[in-house]
């Protein structure tokens, strides 16, 4: 008997860490999609949206992974330049880039300054040496976009870029 209610008791337990769990993931998007609704409230440089994934999340250049955003290691002018690496660096955590190992070649990815919003597809992924700091480097003759995260061995990062399509609209 004292097997049985102590079973109830942790199961119990385990719903509610759960729907908190639910509740704190829906509210971080909810407040994510009040910030770009209200074009950053002057404190973020734009923010990224993942279709297959459907996940956004603001991009800061401001040091902002404690606070489970995007940040940007690029200069933002990037964003809207012809070329350039643009470079966004993220948690793997349920609130930043926790699913980016999901994504496939040809996938899409949606970056947006506020002003425009611009669509890349994903041509490489793969794991570096965290001493390679070549996916760092500035590109002067294409306009590329870079997702880093770490990963479970603190040797590695795990790497997505993607080529820029075309402008898909004027916010």
């Amino acid at each position: 008997m004292l097997k049985r209610i102590i079973s109830i008791i942790m199961i119990s337990i385990s719903i509610i860490i759960l729907f908190y769990d639910y509740k704190k993931t829906n509210n971080n998007k909810e407040i994510i999609d009040e910030i770009i609704q209200d074009k950053g409230n002057n404190i973020y440089d734009g923010y990224i949206y993942i279709p297959k994934l459907d996940y956004k999340n603001v991009i800061s250049k401001n040091n902002v992974l404690d606070e489970n955003k995007v940040y940007m290691l690029s200069d933002k002018k990037l964003i809207s330049n012809e070329y350039g690496n643009i470079i966004l660096a993220g948690h793997n955590n349920k609130y930043v880039f926790s699913n980016i190992y999901k994504l496939s070649i040809n996938d899409e990815i949606i970056i947006s300054d506020f002003k425009n919003k611009y669509s890349y597809t994903v041509y490489i992924i793969k794991y570096i040496n965290i001493k390679d700091k070549s996916v760092l480097d500035n590109i002067y003759n294409d306009k590329i976009l870079t997702l880093i995260t770490c990963t479970n061995n603190t040797q590695t990062r795990y790497i997505v870029q993607s080529k820029f399509n075309h402008i898909i609209s004027h916010n």
